[in-house]
C-alpha cells in the first residue's frame, strides 16, 4: 500500500507540474507521465532546438533524468517532423554535445560518458536538404500536358500543366530518406527515385521537363546539378 501511495503520488505530482522534495523523475515521451525514481543516480539531461529559425527553434524537449538502467536510443521529441517535408529546408541529425561538433548521443551509455557531474545537454543537429528546382514548360496549345509527381517519405505533390503553362517550383529532399520523381508527357516517361539516384545534402538540382509546340516531349533522364545552394 504504501508503495502504491508513493506511485500515486508521484503521478499526480507530475500531472500537476509540482516537483516532490529528493526525487528523481522519468518522463517518458511516449505518456508523458513522472513516475518517481530511486534507484541508482540519475543523469539530468537537457535539451536545445539550436537554431535560430523559427520552425525550428520553437521545437522543445522536456528535461529528462535517465536512469543507470536505462537502455537504447534517446527519443527525437518530435524533432524530426520536417524530415520529410517538401518544404523545409533542413532535416534532423541527432543530438550533439555542442552547438557545432561535439559528439552524436544515441545511448544511455553514450550519455553517462558524455556527462559532467550528472548533467548532460544536447544539441539539435540540423542538416540541409538537396535543393531541388522543378522546371515544365507546356508550349503546345492544349493538345497535350505534362503530369509530374514527388514523394518523400510520407509528403507527395502533383502537378500537371494545362495550355501553354510554365511551372518552376522549388522542393527539398531528404537526402537519406526514400524519394521518388516521375514525369509523364504523351507516350514519355521517366522515374528517378533513391535507388536510381543519390542526393547530395546541400546540393542544387533541377528537373526538366518540356512539351514542344509541334507536340514533341523532352523529359529530363537524369537530374542536371546547379550551384551548391548552402
Amino acid at each position: 500500500m504504501k508503495a502504491a501511495a508513493v506511485v500515486a503520488a508521484a503521478v499526480a505530482a507530475a500531472m500537476l507540474c509540482l516537483p516532490l522534495a529528493s526525487a528523481h523523475w522519468i518522463i517518458p515521451a511516449s505518456i508523458g507521465v513522472g513516475f518517481e525514481y530511486t534507484g541508482g543516480a540519475g543523469i539530468n539531461v537537457s535539451f536545445n532546438a539550436n537554431s535560430t529559425q523559427s520552425d525550428y527553434s520553437a521545437l522543445s524537449a522536456p528535461d529528462i533524468v535517465l536512469p543507470s538502467s536505462e537502455e537504447g536510443f534517446l527519443a527525437d521529441y518530435g524533432f524530426n517532423k520536417y524530415d520529410d517535408s517538401l518544404s523545409h529546408p533542413l532535416y534532423f541529425g541527432g543530438w550533439y554535445t555542442a552547438p557545432q561538433g561535439g559528439s552524436l548521443i544515441k545511448t544511455y551509455e553514450q550519455a553517462v560518458a558524455a556527462s559532467e557531474d550528472g548533467s548532460l545537454s544536447l544539441y539539435a543537429r540540423w542538416e540541409s536538404k538537396a535543393i531541388l528546382t522543378v522546371s515544365l514548360q507546356d508550349l503546345n496549345y492544349n493538345l497535350y500536358n505534362i503530369s509530374f509527381e514527388l514523394i518523400c517519405g510520407e509528403s507527395a505533390v502533383s502537378l500537371q500543366t494545362n495550355a501553354t503553362q510554365t511551372i518552376e517550383n522549388i522542393y527539398y529532399v531528404n537526402p537519406v530518406l526514400s524519394w521518388r520523381l516521375s514525369a509523364s508527357a504523351r507516350s514519355s516517361k521517366v522515374e528517378l527515385g533513391s535507388d536510381n539516384c543519390a542526393l547530395t545534402a546541400g546540393q542544387g538540382y533541377l528537373f526538366t521537363a518540356k512539351i514542344l509546340s509541334s507536340g514533341i516531349a523532352k523529359i529530363d533522364s537524369a537530374l542536371t546539378p546547379q550551384q551548391t545552394a548552402f
